[in-house]
């Protein structure tokens, strides 16, 4: 089966791309403050197979110098990125189906699940502002991930480097 060709540098780039974002949306007071923590599943390390810290495949955290989290940011966004990784649900599927949420799984939304055309899963979590912000962060990390992987791809080849022009 092809595994996923995402890396943990490329991930780590896009969350650095988005954290840039967020400090545009927090100076525009779209957002209130500068905070919150990332994290992302490595799609080729599936649960069952690898315990849930071994299958972390970036992590960012945005803090605003001194100030005091109101909350355990850190602990949320891997409790709903470890909720979706082990049911391959998003935390919003578990937190609207009541009977899908246990103990150490977090009560809100925020993390999104991508079925991969190869039968993986791609978990990506935030934690740090209301639920449908947090759920927006991480579509716009997915689409980082997309485009500066397809921006590996060198133009007019195959992968591995044989042209494709005449």
């Amino acid at each position: 089966m092809r595994g996923s060709t995402l890396t943990g540098g490329i991930a780590l780039s896009a969350l650095l791309e988005v954290e840039a974002a967020i400090q545009g949306l927090v100076d525009h007071g779209v957002l209130d403050g500068y905070k919150g923590h990332f994290v992302v599943m490595d799609p080729n390390r599936p649960q069952g197979e690898f315990v849930f810290e071994n299958a972390i495949l970036a992590e960012h955290t945005l803090r605003d110098g001194g100030t005091p989290w109101k909350y355990d940011y850190v602990k949320i966004a891997r409790a709903k990125a470890k909720g979706s990784w082990e049911t391959g649900l998003s935390s919003r599927e578990l937190v609207n189906d009541g009977l899908l949420v246990g103990d150490g799984d977090a009560p809100w939304a925020g993390s999104i699940v991508i079925k991969l055309k190869n039968g993986q899963i791609l978990v990506i979590a935030f934690s740090g502002y209301p639920s449908e912000d947090d759920e927006s962060l991480d579509w716009m990390a997915y689409g980082r991930m997309c485009a500066l992987g397809l921006k590996r791809v060198p133009e007019n080849t195959l992968v591995g480097g044989e042209a494709v022009t005449a």
